[in-house]
């Protein structure tokens, strides 16, 4: 599985295309404009390689949303589970899903299986359905046959669980130090529980159940020895992608997809670099002629491909008329409405225009899996724009003269509101918002992403929109001028 440049079939695409034929391309922010030109793409592709490669994405909604420009975007997976758990899920996927066959994609690398038993872990948080393992199996569940009625195939992701991590393997390797009877008893349940023909194993090493400080990609004793021996999985094994730091920092691309075939893999993914891709596979495709073993590997996933991947072969069919139409854009909004939630309330909401400042974080990109971002989020400008007061930013680099100015405008008797965005993991941001909370008279948090931003010392009332899509952050202005209450 490769990524490619950019949004268009250049020469370095088609060299890369001709020198690998890969079995399946995955598409990122990069390559997408709108539904027209992804379809166009996706057609140019097709008549390059003379055939019709799997078409893969990572349309998880929320945060992690490729298709925007033109598509339906949905909440996250942990505002679906807010907005009316399996059944809001399985409306989500079904709409995601169908747009998605639109343009011709067959695959959707969701859902996010992982149970977010860590509060520190930057790299799941709200991707994650929930804190509870019967919570993200039901709701996981639902979004699986979402997809499956609306024609595209699904990935639980990221085995064996990386919900209780706290450590992004996209930057280094994690590592899980829990019990086997821990692991099997949580982490591992979506998996054993949810009908899916594919898992995506990441870059996680888990003492209880290896003998080699590795990651599970690249180890045998998961991969062959508790994937497809004590669990019996015969679906598909598609590794995360081999750019991440979580391997990449220890070993080169062309020893990793030796080394993941050999453990057990079936598919083996490279997300970008043309030069890296092509020498990786030159690397496998020698290595697989020259040893036995690796040929017999070959043949085995060979037949797992074959047997779950045939129905995303033959003709392309695309049909944009399908996109982004009144309906969904409706229960995207619908969604984005029940989402809200109250973390804690001692006092009411007031409305906004007794509110006499608006202090917001900028929108940042805690994770590499997100799309870039920046500014302050539409949601604090419009509440400052109808309250008719102050937009205040706070950062982490704050001077202690600037935060002198904040606290000195908070106070006397005034009622403040904070927009946050995880604030709770910068020591810096947290001790300001004490602050603030300490300074005003009454003091009132919108929290845009994690819930935990409501842990923060001080904070007595707080809501949590579990995401900042369009959608939501509307959602949120309603919510704000009195027209839903939670």
């Amino acid at each position: 599985m490769l990524g490619i440049p950019g949004p268009e079939l250049d020469n370095e695409t088609k060299v890369l295309l001709e020198t690998v034929d890969p079995l399946s391309i995955i598409f990122f922010g990069r390559n997408i404009v709108n539904p027209q030109q992804l379809a166009g793409l996706i057609s140019d592709i097709t008549s390059f390689m003379g055939r019709k490669p799997v078409f893969a994405i990572d349309q998880e909604g929320g945060i992690v949303t490729r298709l925007t420009e033109g598509f339906t975007v949905m909440p996250g997976p942990m505002a679906l589970a807010r907005a009316g758990g399996e059944t809001a899920a399985y409306e989500a996927a079904f709409i995601l899903g169908t747009e998605m066959m639109a343009v011709g994609i067959d695959w959707d690398l969701a859902p996010v299986v992982d149970i977010n038993r860590n509060p520190m872990n930057r790299g799941i948080g709200i991707r994650s359905f929930g804190t509870r393992k019967e919570e993200v199996i039901s709701c996981a569940r639902a979004f699986v046959k979402g997809l499956s009625d609306a024609g595209v195939l699904s990935c639980l992701k990221h085995f064996p669980g990386l919900g209780g991590a706290s450590v992004d393997p996209h930057i280094d390797l994690p590592v899980l130090d829990i019990s086997r009877e821990e692991l099997f008893d949580t982490d591992l349940q979506p998996f054993i529980e949810i009908d899916c023909p594919c898992w995506m194993p990441t870059h996680i090493y888990i003492p209880s159940i290896q003998n080699r400080k590795e990651a599970v990609t690249v180890s045998s004793e998961v991969l062959t020895g508790i994937v497809r021996k004590e669990l019996g999985f015969d679906g598909l094994l598609l590794a995360d992608d081999l750019n991440m730091g979580g391997v990449a920092n220890s070993s080169s691309t062309e020893e990793l997809v030796i080394n993941t075939f050999r453990a057990g893999m079936d598919i083996l993914s490279i997300c970008e670099g043309t030069k890296n891709q092509i020498n990786a596979f030159k690397a496998l495709d020698d290595t697989v002629r020259k040893d036995e073993y690796l040929y017999r590997r070959y043949l085995e996933s060979l037949e797992r491909i074959n047997r779950i991947l045939s129905p995303c072969e033959g003709i392309l069919k695309q049909g944009t008329g399908k996109i982004k139409n009144a309906e969904s854009a409706a229960t995207a909004a619908r969604l984005a409405v029940k989402s809200i939630e109250c973390i804690k309330k001692e006092a009411p909401l007031p409305p906004l225009s007794s509110v006499q400042n608006i202090f917001s974080m900028k929108r940042q990109r805690l994770v590499l899996v997100e799309e870039e971002g920046q500014g302050l989020f539409y949601a604090a400008v419009k509440a400052a724009e109808l309250a008719e007061c102050p937009l205040l930013e706070i950062n982490s680099e704050s001077t202690t003269e600037e935060t002198k100015k904040r606290l000195l405008i908070a106070a006397g008797e005034k009622i403040n509101l904070i927009f946050t965005e995880n604030a709770y993991l910068d020591d810096n941001i947290s001790n300001l918002i004490t602050a603030l909370a300490e300074a005003s008279k009454e003091f009132y948090m919108i929290a845009l992403r994690n819930p935990w931003d409501a842990d923060i010392t001080g904070i007595r009332n707080a809501w949590c929109s579990f995401g900042y899509t369009p959608d939501q952050q509307k959602a949120v202005i309603s919510f704000l001028s009195g027209k839903k209450e939670v």
